[in-house]
């Protein structure tokens, strides 16, 4: 994005004396800078209306500018000296130099490149602070002289020709002076200095005198305002009054005034003014005020319907005596009399007490507000703003006042003759307050005042002027010196880095007050809406240009190559910074509580729009200058260098620009901006996208540097621990060190996009996963050469501990894969991806990201196995050995011992040299290798039809392994307990292995959740007597038929699995341990007729499903299995079968016998349901078991109705019982006739 200047729609427009090319000023660019100009010295020629001594004080702050431009040139030489370091390799840490240096050398060794990219974080921290400290030095260049100053000076006013006129008009007032206090004041000290003032001889002061003392005494007036009343006695029976007043002086008697009257109120509201002649200046003259209460003049019989309207006892008495004798006229409430003498020259404004005499007694009766005061004439605003230029200009002489200084403290003669010419004018606090306005503004102009002047007048115009109350003729005369003013402050502030540069206590003060008046003005009506505050931020964007400007003409251009330019690009960056946090520091707070002015926001975003048109090109070349880099041990780092050089300095440049955006984006308000809509893509700015190249570069290098590193540590590794409590080496440590370094690069670069940070830690693990393959791969080399070099002795495991040491680093560095990533933030770039893209997206990265760090992991610890692999491949001989002949000869605990110490021993070598992940990968492997063992040899048994006491051995066996391998945390691992499991079955006899089946039956029929019932379900009632049981068969529920056998494209049934798996088990095995051929023809044969069997059941099944067109033909069979005596079952039960029908009703109830030497904790009830077809087939539709454990027994008989039903889900035998028929099977030749047919049956259902 593009960042604009507030976007006001106005041209960006430099000031005056400022280049508009901001074109940088190295090598091959011809678009340079203009040299930024002094501005030019004001002059302040004396006019034809102007006294000497005024111009003798101007000549003399003409001097302030000489200064003032003198301060540029030493400015210049001090930000030559901040820029341009003359000693770079004796930098001290305490000067003021700007930049520092780096160590030409530096990157002169191949393994520095690490420690360049991460130090210039910390290098950039340093360089800023350093920016900010001198950014006040680099401000003290130059102060411009004021704003434009009229033709007609403001100061002319005693030589014109009717200033003497204006001097005896004052005359007049100081020598008929009005007021009680004007007494105290000394007269002719006020017209010495109102001589000295206007500057007339003492000559033709004498002649004036007598002229003026010569007039008459004027005519004296008296302004009385009648502002309120409040608590005014009632005089009406309602407990009110309808008050009003009348007032006179004292000489005129006979023709009082009078105000309107306030109904029903006890607390009038008047506000009215009245102005009377004062006839003469006698004491005794006064001013008599009555307040009344108006009387409608009601008769008796209004007086008696108002009863009422009484509320106390006064209303009372008032209605008794006024009916009884009523009483004509208005009733006075209360009077006061004030003697004229004894106001002052100012007036008086205040509350007088109301009395009324009752006999000799003196009452209170309320209060009244009055404002009062004296005067002689009228329309005297313009005489008194003339009069205010020649006193003010009077008090800057006689002071010697400089520029910023004077504060309206004006002597005590000056004050008296303003006073007394206000007064005698009748003039308000408003006129004095708008002659004041005018006068300083034109002063302001000439002679800078100290503006804090203006705040106080402005407060006090601010009411007046929003409710029109100034004068018509002033109206057009106070706004244009609102505009003058304006622009002299706007001028200031273009200038105000200068000025509080030069001068921070003192113009920081300036600026605050200058604030608060524009804020002031901007407040009034009059104003175009946001007229000053446009002007403010254009007067901010023309002072934050010529800075820019400035900094640009004054960065010396050391070299012309590249790596120059991006130097000084990241010297101007600091400074711009530096800028910024000095303009939050010092004015953010100011133009934001007076102007709602973000001040930085305005400073950033043209320094922004500025730097961009600077920077991509340079940023572009660069980035063209790096050449890709692959690595390749056979070739040398010489073309490296160059990169290398390139990409350090671009990466210093990097942070800075990062620094600067990060600045601005933690100051800018995004609510307020044109980013808004953008907000989303996470600050991701324009600087960012121009490095994107760079990056990936920066990656090759720091990949190519990894390698080289690597090479490095392996060749100068020992392959010895580094310390005693150390199991890996040295080069492990120098692995993780590179790790860290790219990770640290990786922070600092702290890349705002979100997809391409995902793109790049893509590609940093990418990076990272050859660089560990590459490290285990030389490690593993480095370890068998040494096995190779180290001698020719027989190791137990064929193990050196030099390959130990290989396996212990390869385990070291694989185990910061997972610490590494995290620390890349890589939850934080997903998270902010599904907030951008959506949970697709963003769980699709995840799964990337989790797969790579899988592979990456897989990749590394597959080196670690290959080692460990040939471990195990050249132990696995011995223990399948220990093993075999241990079982062949029926093993006893001492047969046993020998296969344990031999373990023993061995790994007593490898406990020693491992560290405890990689201990248990080889406890693993051992374990594999034995288990892998074990499990041959009892495959191989169960096809030989060992003997039960053979596998009760070889359990034993396989116990006292596991127990040596895992201790009693046994693992859960899918092929110790299938093999556990296997032991356990075949280790059983017959009985129990028909009990296990039930149970296991059992156990499938329970895990079906509450309510489902994939086949069906049966409904039972159960009653459990002494001898013999009753079970009422009531009906079946949503039957399933038995659908088609659908074959797979071998020709094997879908349905087949459990069935082939039982079928194949042996043959399967056979083949495992490379038996006769003749095994092969019978396996052949056999899966032949297997297949014709399956065919045949196959059409009878079809036949039944056609003839049943989608229905069945259910009956229900009950049996208690198993049998005693090596019977599967007792004798059975049938229900008749209902003909097509799913939903069965049979109602049915049988009496079983139970015999009494039954256990009823293994036995069982089994309920079968059937489908009767037209070829006399009964296909199983689904069974269900009930423990006769579960059965409660009953003393005596009871009604099958009055017991719960039960509802049982129908099961078909599944993969959980293949392996104890297996089991059985393999016991067939041991079975009686009855448990043979059971099995054969068993086999069938799995058909189904």
């Amino acid at each position: 994005m593009m960042m604009t200047c507030l976007g006001h729609g106005q041209p960006a427009t430099l000031p005056h004396g400022i280049n508009g090319n901001t074109g940088w000023k190295n090598g091959d660019n011809s678009n340079t800078g203009e040299t930024l100009r002094s501005s030019a010295v004001m002059t302040l020629e004396r006019t034809t209306d102007c006294g000497a001594p005024l111009q003798l004080l101007l000549d003399q702050n003409r001097m302030l500018q000489v200064n003032l431009a003198r301060s540029f040139w030493r400015g210049i030489g001090d930000i030559k000296e901040a820029l341009v370091p003359n000693h770079i390799n004796n930098l001290n840490m305490n000067t003021s130099t700007f930049y520092i240096e780096g160590d030409k050398n530096l990157l002169l060794e191949d393994d520095n490149f690490f420690e360049d990219m991460t130090s210039l974080y910390r290098k950039q921290a340093v360089l800023f602070q350093r920016s900010c400290e001198q950014i006040r030095d680099v401000y003290r260049v130059d102060i411009t002289p004021n704003t434009d100053i009229d033709e007609v000076s403001p100061f002319g006013e005693v030589s014109k020709e009717d200033g003497e006129e204006l001097y005896c008009d004052v005359l007049f007032c100081l020598i008929h002076m009005i007021g009680c206090d004007s007494k105290k004041i000394n007269q002719f000290q006020l017209v010495e200095h109102l001589r000295k003032a206007f500057q007339i001889e003492p000559k033709r002061h004498l002649e004036l005198y007598n002229q003026v003392s010569a007039k008459p005494n004027p005519s004296v007036k008296l302004s009385l305002g009648i502002i309120e009343a409040k608590d005014l006695v009632s005089k009406d029976i309602s407990g009110t009054n309808n008050p009003y007043c009348t007032f006179y002086v004292s000489s005129s008697k006979e023709s009082p005034q009078s105000t309107s009257c306030k109904p029903q109120t006890l607390n009038p509201v008047w506000n009215e003014t009245f102005t009377m002649d004062v006839a003469n200046k006698d004491q005794n003259e006064s001013l008599h005020i009555d307040v009344w209460n108006f009387d409608p003049g009601d008769g008796i019989v209004d007086q008696l319907k108002r009863v009422g309207e009484v509320k106390d006892s006064r209303s009372l008495k008032l209605l008794i005596s006024n009916t009884v004798a009523p009483q004509s006229g208005d009733k006075l409430i209360g009077h006061i009399e004030i003697q004229l003498a004894t106001l002052p020259a100012c007036g008086t404004n205040k509350w007088w007490t109301l009395y009324k005499m009752d006999g000799k007694v003196k009452k209170e009766r309320g209060e009244i507000h009055l404002i009062q005061h004296l005067f002689t004439r009228e329309d005297q605003l313009t005489e008194h703003t003339r009069l205010l230029k020649v006193l003010l200009s009077h008090e800057l002489i006689k002071r010697n006042c400089a520029a910023y200084t004077w504060r309206d403290n004006f002597s005590k003669e000056t004050l008296q003759i303003l006073a007394q010419h206000a007064i005698q004018s009748r003039m308000s606090r408003v006129d004095t307050a708008l002659t004041r306005l005018l006068v300083y503004c034109q002063m302001h102009l000439v002679l800078p005042l100290d503006c804090r002047v203006f705040i106080p007048i402005l407060e006090k115009l601010r009411k007046p002027v929003l409710a029109n109350q100034i004068p018509d003729q002033m109206v057009k005369e106070f706004h244009e010196t609102s505009e003058k003013l304006v622009g002299h402050f706007t001028t200031f502030i273009r200038k105000h880095r200068l000025y509080i540069g030069n001068n921070g206590p003192k113009y920081k003060t300036q600026l605050e007050a200058i604030l608060k008046g524009l804020h002031i003005l901007h407040t009034l009506n009059w104003r175009t809406r946001n007229d000053i505050v446009l002007q403010v931020e254009d007067a901010l964007l023309a002072s934050v240009r010529e800075w820019f400007n400035f900094v640009i003409d004054r960065i010396p251009t050391r070299e012309k190559s590249q790596n120059g330019r991006m130097a000084n690009l990241t010297r101007m960056t600091h400074l711009l910074m530096a800028d910024i946090e000095e303009g939050r520091a010092q004015y953010q707070a100011m133009f934001w509580e007076n102007l709602n002015i973000d001040y930085v926001e305005i400073a950033y975003r043209e320094f922004d729009q500025n730097l961009t048109l600077i920077t991509k090109a340079v940023i572009d070349k660069a980035c063209d200058e790096m050449k890709p880099i692959l690595f390749k041990e056979e070739e040398k780092d010489n073309v490296l260098k160059s990169s290398l050089t390139v990409g350090t300095q671009l990466f210093e440049l990097y942070l800075a620009l990062q620094q600067f955006y990060t600045l601005g984006f933690s100051v800018i308000k995004k609510g307020n901006s044109q980013e808004k809509d953008d907000e989303e893509k996470d600050d991701f700015t324009v600087f960012h996208s121009w490095f994107i190249r760079a990056v990936a570069k920066w990656l090759d290098i720091a990949l190519y540097k990894a390698m080289v590193r690597i090479v490095k540590a392996v060749g100068l590794d020992d392959l010895k621990p580094v310390d005693d409590l150390s199991s890996h080496t040295s080069s492990a440590v120098d692995l993780r060190t590179v790790l860290n370094q790219i990770k640290t690069f990786w922070l600092q670069l702290s890349w705002p996009d979100v997809e391409t940070s995902y793109v790049f830690i893509s590609r940093i693990m990418d990076d990272v996963c050859k660089a560990i393959i590459f490290y285990a791969e030389k490690m593993c080399a480095k370890a068998e050469e040494q096995k190779m070099v180290s001698g020719t002795g027989v190791q137990l495991l064929h193990c050196s501990a030099e390959q130990c040491l290989a396996i212990n680093n390869i385990d070291y560095v694989m185990t910061y894969i997972n610490p590494f990533v995290c620390d890349l933030g890589i939850e934080s770039i997903l998270t902010k991806l599904e907030q951008q893209n959506g949970g697709l997206v963003a769980d699709a990265c995840r799964k990337t990201i989790r797969t790579l760090m899988k592979n990456s992991i897989e990749n590394v610890e597959n080196q670690i196995l290959t080692i460990l692999e040939d471990v195990g491949s050249k132990m696995a001989p011995t223990i399948e050995r220990f093993l075999f002949e241990g079982q062949v000869h029926c093993s006893t605990t001492t047969d046993r011992r020998a296969l344990l110490q031999y373990l023993d021993e061995n790994l007593v070598f490898l406990k020693a040299r491992l560290v405890p992940a990689n201990f248990e990968r080889v406890l693993s492997l051992m374990w594999a290798v034995s288990a892998k063992s074990l499990s041959d040899i009892v495959h191989k048994s169960i096809e030989k039809k060992k003997p039960a006491q053979f596998f009760v051995s070889l359990y034993e066996t396989f116990k006292v392994l596991l127990n040596f391998f895992y201790g009693e945390k046994i693992p859960q691992d899918r092929s110790l307990l299938s093999t556990k499991h296997l032991l356990e079955l075949f280790a059983s006899d017959s009985d129990s292995l028909i009990n296990n089946f039930y149970k296991q039956r059992l156990s499938d029929q329970r895990s079906i959740p509450v309510g489902s019932f994939p086949l069906g379900s049966i409904n039972i009632r159960i009653q459990f007597l002494r001898s013999h049981l009753r079970v009422q068969v009531l009906n079946c529920r949503h039957l399933k038929p038995v659908g088609p056998l659908n074959r797979s494209n071998s020709g094997d049934l879908g349905n087949q699995n459990p069935n082939k798996r039982l079928y194949r088990n042996s043959r399967l095995n056979k083949s495992s341990h490379n038996l006769r051929s003749v095994d092969s023809k019978m396996d052949f044969m056999s899966d032949k007729y297997f297949s014709l069997r399956l065919s045949v059941r196959e059409a009878r099944q079809l036949a039944h499903r056609t003839a049943n067109n989608g229905m069945c033909s259910p009956y229900v069979t009950v049996k208690l299995v198993p049998g005693t005596d090596g019977q599967p079952q007792f004798s059975k039960v049938s229900t008749k079968c209902q003909p097509r029908t799913l939903f069965p009703l049979f109602d049915e109830t049988f009496d079983m016998l139970v015999p009494e030497t039954i256990n009823t904790d293994n036995s069982f009830l089994l309920f079968s349901v059937k489908d009767k077809g037209p070829l006399g087939d009964r296909l199983l539709l689904g069974e269900a078991l009930v423990p006769l454990s579960d059965i409660s027994q009953c003393d005596q008989d009871c009604v099958l109705t009055d017991l719960d039903q039960i509802q049982l889900p129908l099961t078909r035998p599944g993969v959980n019982v293949v392996d104890i028929l297996t089991a059985i099977e393999t016991r067939r030749s041991n079975l009686n006739k009855e448990s043979r047919r059971w099995l054969i049956n068993q086999r069938q259902k799995l058909l189904i």
